[in-house]
């Protein structure tokens, strides 16, 4: 590769990880403020949940078909509409809420599904140009640096949500909006090629079909997304039993302590990917049976605590030190995947075959919560943890003996 070339490489990736990095931050405030608002003016958490599960139910319909568009389309350009689109869906939430509360409701689930519409789009696009400005000898410390700077953006947020908030009210979202907007500014400073799209013409329900068949007849992309499956049915009710185990330990601290698990977590995964961008070579094996394994090991010492009631000081140093634990173990576990899917996906399918997997691998987490929610009024949380973390530490396991990356990359 020509110094130019390698130059204007570089320069894309930092511009493309720095839009990235401003949107997250953009989100985290929206994150915080929003519900607040929500609260503010409908008093109703049921809306509130409502609205979450709209914006899940768009992305599991429209989530399939994004990924094959968006390898249809110029994803540069992608990008800058999704991002410009949502920029104007936030900042018309603002003139609603303030001056017309009467609408307010159903103009929040109007902007719900317009900006999960927005996001599916976004993601596939996002996902699918990171091979095309990164070198695949980079790809996985690429990879690590966006999970780094998506927590960092996330604490950022949430922290400048929270001040602006008890500031400006509903005209917080005013950052959210910018930071869209400037995002959508810097992408546009990104020299890259559009590469032909390989049979552009045909159906998109062809072209979805393609994807599912290449997944089904690809045997190590299949495999990553057996075992995320498994994974994820039996780690995302963690979502549940982590404020949960607050409230059974420390009753009338539950809040403070959650925190402290929340940032000891977003900790996690900051270190995690500092790292591993340091690392000359990394083992994507290792790395994903590591990650699953990390998770299931926690589970299981968060379910031992049960027996030490009492000596608080000891549980919380225990409860802020698994959830970094759990921290660490997600962003290991993102980054194999992640390279995995771009490096064994040929150009043409990355959008569709990663917007058909997250899809897929969504199913479980909509289940087990619910699922395991019912169970944890039936049995003792230290027990279902237990459960939980064996589980997924057998699927650590199972993964070291049977997944065998193939020789490319």
């Amino acid at each position: 590769m020509s110094i130019l070339g390698e130059y204007t490489m570089k320069k894309n990736a930092l511009f493309l990880s720095l839009a990235y990095f401003l949107s997250v931050i953009g989100d985290g405030v929206r994150t915080v403020v929003l519900p607040l608002i929500v609260l503010d003016i409908t008093n109703s958490t049921y809306f509130m949940g409502l609205v979450f599960s709209i914006e899940t139910m768009v992305f599991i319909v429209c989530g399939m078909f994004s990924g094959a568009i968006a390898d249809r389309m110029n994803k540069k350009y992608l990008l800058i509409g999704s991002d410009i689109s949502r920029a104007i869906l936030v900042l018309s939430i603002i003139p609603i809420g303030s001056g017309y509360p009467q609408f307010f409701k159903i103009w929040v689930l109007i902007v719900a599904v317009l900006m999960s519409f927005a996001e599916t789009f976004f993601r596939p696009a996002f996902f699918a140009l990171v091979p095309e400005i990164v070198d695949e000898k980079d790809i996985d410390r690429f990879n690590s640096l966006l999970t780094t700077l998506s927590k960092g953006g996330d604490i950022i947020g949430f922290s400048l949500g929270g001040v602006l908030y008890n500031i400006l009210k509903i005209n917080a979202l005013l950052v959210d909006g910018l930071s869209f907007l400037i995002s959508a500014a810097i992408i546009g400073t990104i020299a890259v090629t559009q590469k032909p799209m390989v049979g552009s013409n045909r159906n998109i329900l062809k072209d979805l079909k393609e994807g599912m068949v290449f997944i089904g007849t690809n045997g190590f992309i299949r495999s990553i997304l057996y075992y995320g499956l498994l994974m994820n049915f039996f780690s995302a009710p963690i979502m549940i039993t982590m404020p949960a185990l607050a409230k059974v330990l420390f009753p009338e601290k539950s809040g403070y302590v959650y925190g402290l698990m929340k940032i000891g977590s977003s900790a996690g995964v900051i270190i995690a990917g500092i790292l591993l961008l340091s690392l000359k070579k990394i083992n994507r094996k290792t790395l994903f049976v590591l990650g699953i394994t990390g998770e299931g090991v926690a589970m299981l010492l968060l379910g031992s605590l049960q027996p030490i009631s009492g000596q608080y000081e000891l549980i919380l140093l225990i409860l802020i030190a698994m959830n970094f634990i759990l921290g660490v173990s997600v962003a290991i576990l993102n980054i194999p995947i992640t390279s995995w899917l771009q490096i064994y996906t040929p150009q043409e399918m990355r959008g569709k075959v990663k917007m058909i997997n997250d899809v897929i691998l969504s199913v479980p987490i909509a289940v087990s919560p619910p699922l395991f929610g019912y169970v944890l009024e039936k049995i003792n949380i230290f027990h279902l943890l237990i459960f939980m973390g064996a589980m997924t530490t057998i699927i650590g396991f199972s993964a070291y003996f049977n997944m065998v990356e193939p020789e490319k990359g």
